[in-house]
């Protein structure tokens, strides 16, 4: 259905603005909303001297700021219908044009919203459609294969991510995983996102090792892609044949190796995708008995905020890794999402979660 078009079975307005009401929660999302208008519309240098200004002044230049930035991200005509409304508006409690100006001010503000909120609908059917092809491309959550367990989880924190996970058939005997990050978010990152995992298929079938398909990978990165983005990335092999896990990281965070007594970072990699052409990756070996995870995440994880603006960080993550290494995979898993959303409480999503756990279970 279109999001512009009027559903019938729409609960009636004064019973969505009642359910509103109820709800509650109202003065914290507004105090994230605004927090979250700073951010994306004063520069550095604003918010520090906001931070100096006493009060008073600290509102009054807060929305002097927000309505001038406002302004000067609108299109022209919505522009001079903003300060056309406001001007009206304020205008009106003067004498007695009052009652005659306030209504075509109003209407001129309604109009700029409707305007905006079009804009709004239009670009959140095109982020769906998007977040639709990620989500065909998506692996299975706990693909199967003899000796292991495995399981994939990813979340983004806007309609569409930057975040890469996939897992590879690559022959009868030869299975892979892969968890990446392309710099940045939404849309750019999502479409640099699909063609990465699009080219590391192609490359990963018929590269003889993990270390030539990232030197592949990485100068078609530098090659191809936009100067200002890059790419990290994590590719596991294994085989149902036996307990070795060959790695190679590309400027990603070193996955973690959970075993019964202890819990160890794998070694760093070569530089991210895109940043030095002619880098070079080392391919890694890893020897896992029966019982031995290796736990892949994004930064999203461990650089999760609450409210306060402190950090999950990687402490917590591998506090609760060895608490939880008994479990299976899916419950591992599962339970670190929960974790992180408990340290989150409130507080919005700003990055892509993404997480790969592979188990050897005999």
């Amino acid at each position: 259905m279109n999001p512009m078009t009027h559903n019938t079975s729409d609960p009636p307005l004064w019973k969505l603005f009642r359910d509103d009401l109820r709800q509650g929660g109202l003065p914290d999302a507004l105090r994230r909303e605004v927090g979250e208008l700073k951010h994306q519309l004063l520069s550095d240098s604003e918010r520090d001297r906001l931070e100096e200004m006493g009060t008073v002044t600290r509102f009054l230049s807060l929305c002097w700021w927000l309505f001038r930035a406002v302004l000067l991200h609108m299109s022209p005509l919505r522009r001079v219908l903003v300060v056309v409304g406001v001007v009206l508006i304020a205008a009106s409690g003067s004498g007695d044009t009052g009652l005659k100006v306030h209504v075509p001010g109003g209407v001129a503000l309604l109009a700029v919203l409707m305007l905006e909120l079009k804009d709004k609908l239009l670009l959140r059917r095109e982020l769906e459609g998007g977040h639709a092809v990620q989500r065909a491309m998506r692996p299975p959550t706990s693909p199967k294969v003899p000796g292991w367990e495995v399981w994939l989880f990813t979340r983004s924190a806007n309609e569409v991510g930057g975040d890469l996970l996939d897992f590879l058939a690559l022959d009868e005997r030869r299975y892979g995983i892969v968890l990446g990050d392309v710099a940045g978010k939404g849309l750019s990152a999502a479409l640099l996102g699909v063609k990465l995992q699009a080219t590391l298929q192609a490359f990963a079938r018929e590269s003889p090792t993990l270390g030539l398909v990232a030197e592949r990978l990485n100068s078609l990165f530098c090659q191809d892609g936009p100067s200002s983005y890059f790419a990290s990335l994590v590719f596991l092999e294994f085989s149902p044949e036996n307990g070795i896990v060959r790695a190679v990281n590309a400027g990603h965070l070193p996955p973690l190796l959970v075993r019964s007594e202890s819990i160890d970072t794998l070694p760093r990699g070569g530089a991210a995708l895109g940043i030095l052409k002619n880098a070079e990756y080392p391919q890694q070996e890893i020897s896992m008995v029966r019982g031995d995870q290796l736990v892949l995440i994004s930064d999203g994880v461990t650089e999760a905020e609450n409210d306060a603006g402190e950090q999950y960080g990687e402490d917590h993550l591998k506090e609760y890794l060895f608490r939880s290494r008994a479990t299976h995979t899916s419950e591992l898993g599962e339970g670190l999402v929960r974790a992180v959303e408990h340290h989150m409480g409130n507080a919005r999503q700003k990055d892509d979660i993404t997480i790969a756990v592979l188990k050897r279970v005999s």
